[in-house]
């Protein structure tokens, strides 16, 4: 399976969960994309981010719209795509930064900007990003501080990348396997590796595991 499939299969059902009844529109997107039809997801995000954001009842899917959205530019579902280009990587940072003006809460907006920032080569505004991340204390704290450890370490900061991968294991759920698979997936920042592991949790049938990765 596609490591950025997954990615994109393992947020979904967060958001799913936490969906009025009034979100079809989202939730027929959010389908469509899990589904592997990417060109008729992008449509319907694209059309859910035309509604009126100021609207309470359309606040958070218009938000969540734009994320979809950046997460189909950061991370191509394609089977023989390659990794997303500079430009698709800009794209995915704009949509991002459009959910967060709506919704300044949305942590998966936030991991993933901060990863795109890394692959940008931006390592300053990736650490400053998922900083923020950590900021929202919102329980997703261990992945933060995994992708901080990864930002750290592609930074040539081993003594903080050590620090941030210490405290991500200090947050990690203390459950005993749920903590195995955490440590596996989180500390995987190789995408063939990742894509490995997640696979594995996902032919077991263990799709609580899978979405312990924030796209992410």
């Amino acid at each position: 399976m596609n490591a950025a499939r997954m990615r994109l299969l393992s947020w979904a059902p967060l958001f799913i969960a936490a969906m009025p009844a009034g979100a079809a529109d989202l939730a027929k997107a959010i389908e469509a994309m899990q589904a592997g039809r990417t060109a008729q997801a992008e449509r319907e995000f694209t059309a859910i981010t035309r509604e009126d954001a100021a609207d309470p009842a359309r606040r958070g899917d218009v938000a969540r719209a734009y994320f979809y959205l950046g997460t189909l530019k950061q991370f191509p579902v394609a089977k023989d795509s390659a990794d997303a280009s500079r430009e698709a990587l800009n794209a995915a940072g704009q949509y991002y930064e459009s959910a967060l003006a709506i919704d300044p809460r949305l942590g998966g907006a936030l991991n993933n900007l901060a990863r795109a920032q890394l692959q940008l080569g931006d390592h300053r505004g990736a650490l400053a990003t998922i900083d923020r991340a950590l900021a929202l204390a919102d329980g997703r704290e261990a992945i933060y501080h995994a992708t901080r450890a990864d930002i750290a370490e592609k930074s040539g900061d081993t003594q903080l990348a050590s620090a941030a991968a210490q405290q991500a294991l200090l947050v990690a759920p203390r459950d005993v396997s749920r903590r195995q698979r955490f440590t596996t997936l989180a500390f995987k920042s190789d995408p063939k590796a990742l894509a490995t592991a997640v696979d594995a949790l996902l032919k077991q049938g263990d799709s609580i595991a899978a979405q312990a990765v924030i796209l992410d």
